[in-house]
């Protein structure tokens, strides 16, 4: 059976799946400068190891070729799945420079987790880039090297180093100074950090990260926004409920900001962590997107792929769990978030005027979304400078 990234139920709302771009992809891997190396140093003197980030890059593309199957590894870290979508691999890119979206995805997870977004808003006229990022990906935590410091420590590092070697290696594509970062739970985290939000001493100092000489580059006071951000999307951002940034933290924030999470949130909170941050980043424009019943897998992951739906020994509960909600049908969260993020990005990146797709509702019939109509669903609106 084909595990397909490319559907559209007859009710998505009008801007969810693709757009006027064909769509091409590429895999590209790049190498950091030498960083901390959390596993060979612990509790000794810091050793400097490069970080490899094998990335996918979605980009508009002429069209013509075969569409693309991605390889993935599922989330039990041992089997391996193929993803159907329609980019092109190799693919002409198309002439002129894009926007640049940073695709981050969760603890654990890989740079497939988030392929529908990777390929939609390729379609709508955006390069996109997700990395592996190491030390969180499925096979790291299968082998017990998944420390949640690397994450904490990197995960914001990586995505600035990624939008600036994006931008060096495709100059041809990508417009400088024009960049977004699209990020689910942990990826979420790096990118409240990456958008000024600097870590109070709760987060600095977490039990189980990385060292506190070394989580201070994120500190509040310490951290800076990436130069040339323009809009950040929190999805289910992890940090929050155990008091990872300070209201003044938050409200440095001062780009456009979409959150979006599920109400059933256990991961990362709704109330004191999803929630919180858009009520606190009072320094910026910001939405934020319910999913009435949802948890933790609201509206980022793929459905889940065919072969995660056995249980396996080594794992303590079925693969499928981790892409999936018990309450909300995937496919129709993907097609939402398709619609809210191309409508905020369009207007965030571009200056479009998407005012009536991002006009606040809750439930009923808001622009875009058809006779069907939006239950379930809430978006929250908030101008800078209001609580």
């Amino acid at each position: 059976m084909e595990n397909r990234i490319d559907l559209q139920r007859p009710d998505a709302p009008d801007m969810a799946g693709y757009g006027a771009h064909a769509v091409g992809w590429r895999d590209w891997v790049v190498e950091t400068p030498p960083r901390p190396d959390l596993r060979a140093s612990g509790d000794g003197p810091v050793r400097m190891a490069p970080r490899v980030l094998r990335c996918a890059v979605w980009y508009p593309a002429r069209a013509g070729g075969d569409a693309a199957r991605y390889r993935t590894t599922l989330r039990d870290g041992r089997q391996e799945a193929w993803l159907q979508g329609r980019a092109v691999a190799g693919a002409d890119a198309e002439e002129g420079q894009f926007p640049l979206v940073i695709l981050s995805h969760g603890w654990p997870g890989n740079r497939f987790l988030m392929a529908h977004l990777g390929e939609t808003l390729a379609s709508r006229g955006h390069v996109v880039v997700a990395a592996d990022h190491p030390g969180s990906t499925y096979e790291d935590r299968l082998a017990g090297v998944a420390d949640f410091g690397i994450t904490l420590l990197h995960r914001a590092w990586d995505q600035a180093f990624l939008t600036r070697a994006a931008e060096a290696a495709f100059p041809q594509m990508i417009e400088p100074g024009r960049a977004a970062i699209v990020g689910y739970s942990m990826g979420g985290y790096g990118a409240l950090i990456s958008a000024g939000a600097g870590l109070s001493d709760t987060g600095t100092g977490w039990p189980g990260g990385a060292r506190g000489d070394l989580m201070a580059r994120h500190a509040e006071g310490t951290a800076e926004a990436l130069p040339g951000l323009r809009a950040i999307v929190a999805i289910g951002p992890w940090g929050a409920q155990h008091g990872f940034w300070s209201d003044r933290a938050l409200a440095a924030i001062r780009v456009p900001m979409l959150v979006i999470g599920g109400d059933g949130d256990d991961i990362s909170g709704y109330t004191g962590g999803i929630r919180r941050v858009f009520e606190a980043a009072a320094g910026c424009d910001r939405w934020l997107l319910t999913f009435q019943g949802a948890g933790h897998n609201a509206a980022a992951p793929i459905p889940a792929p065919h072969e995660a739906w056995a249980r396996v020994p080594w794992l303590d509960f079925p693969p499928f769990e981790h892409y999936a909600d018990p309450v909300w049908d995937s496919l129709r969260m993907n097609n939402v978030a398709q619609h809210m993020i191309a409508a905020f990005l369009d207007q965030a990146l571009r200056g479009a005027d998407q005012a009536a797709r991002l006009a606040p509702f809750d439930g009923g019939h808001p622009a875009g979304f058809g006779a069907t109509g939006a239950p379930g669903l809430r978006l929250e609106w908030r101008r800078a400078g209001q609580p």
